[in-house]
């Protein structure tokens, strides 16, 4: 769950988003975008430091920390793959979702642009939601 609200509650709220923007478009793309507008948003106001971390590396390291902030279940670890490849995941979440999930791929594009990144693109294909033990983001970049 989120600190504030359930996410299932923010999930709820995604999808309502989704198909008033945007009836004809899935709601995961919608989902995506609102993960990059949140990034784009956020990362230069309340977590300004995020990003100027250095290096994409950077962001993503930082990013457990983040989390821990807004959810209350599970947690985030980051490995370096290589050089434009990082891995993040998310063990012993009780509560996911859909637009959780996809809006933070679109949030993890977004901020690894912000710090330097170039054409940054999030594969999520082990997702608890589909059975898997942990949601793991490829996060990959030149």
């Amino acid at each position: 769950t989120m600190g504030w609200y359930s996410l299932e509650l923010c999930a709820q709220l995604d999808a309502a988003i989704a198909s008033v923007l945007a009836p004809e478009r899935p709601p995961e793309e919608i989902y995506r975008l609102l993960g990059r507008a949140s990034a784009a948003d956020n990362l230069g106001g309340a977590h300004r430091v995020f990003p100027r971390v250095g290096t994409p590396h950077g962001v993503l390291g930082r990013f457990p920390h983040v989390r821990a902030q807004y959810y209350t279940d599970g947690a985030a670890t980051y490995e370096y793959v290589a050089a434009g490849r990082g891995r993040i995941t998310v063990e012993g979440a009780a509560s996911v979702t859909v637009a959780d999930c996809t809006s933070t791929a679109g949030y993890f594009e977004q901020a690894l642009e912000l710090a330097g990144g170039l054409d940054a693109q999030i594969d999520h294909h082990e997702c608890i939601l589909n059975g898997a033990a942990r949601c793991r983001f490829e996060c990959h970049w030149r």
